[in-house]
């Protein structure tokens, strides 16, 4: 599990755990700023592919438009995963980060979006932040493949 700090248009939140961050600049009434998580599942030459980790501005789940079947949880091993209150079932099962770094942790609205594979370029600076327990791995690995064969249906 990796962090890399991210910019977008205005209008949209980067989500985190204490939800939109900005830096003060010349440009802060075009973008917001601040840090996104991804799990990587892919490596390529000069890049690699990864699932990001969402809160969806704190509503996870329950925000409308989100497809709550490419979604699953995922949580710091020191805690149980929970679902908000009114929040669909997701689509996989949930899996525990374990968080190498003492100060970093995971919201209880932290989702993995399946459905969504972000290009990460090697040469992006990245802080390297926790890893996925081993146990669950393989849960990890399953959903990242149903999900792929899912979305392939829609481009044959």
């Amino acid at each position: 599990i990796f962090k890399v700090f991210w910019s977008e248009p205005r209008g949209k939140c980067i989500p985190s755990i204490s939800g939109c961050e900005k830096t003060i600049s010349d440009l802060e009434h075009f973008f917001l700023t601040g840090f996104k998580r991804f799990i990587v599942f892919s490596n390529g030459e000069r890049q690699c592919t990864a699932i990001p980790i969402l809160t969806y501005e704190s509503m996870a789940c329950t925000k409308k438009g989100v497809q709550a079947r490419s979604h699953g949880v995922i949580h710091d091993d020191r805690k149980r995963p929970r679902l908000l209150k009114s929040e669909p079932t997701l689509g996989y099962r949930p899996v525990r980060a374990v968080m190498s770094e003492t100060s970093e942790t995971l919201s209880t609205e932290s989702r993995l979006n399946y459905s969504k594979h972000t290009i990460i370029e090697y040469n992006a600076l990245t802080y390297f932040i926790g890893f996925i327990h081993p146990d669950d791995w393989k849960i990890f690995k399953r959903a990242v493949s149903h999900c792929v064969k899912q979305q392939s249906r829609y481009y044959k």
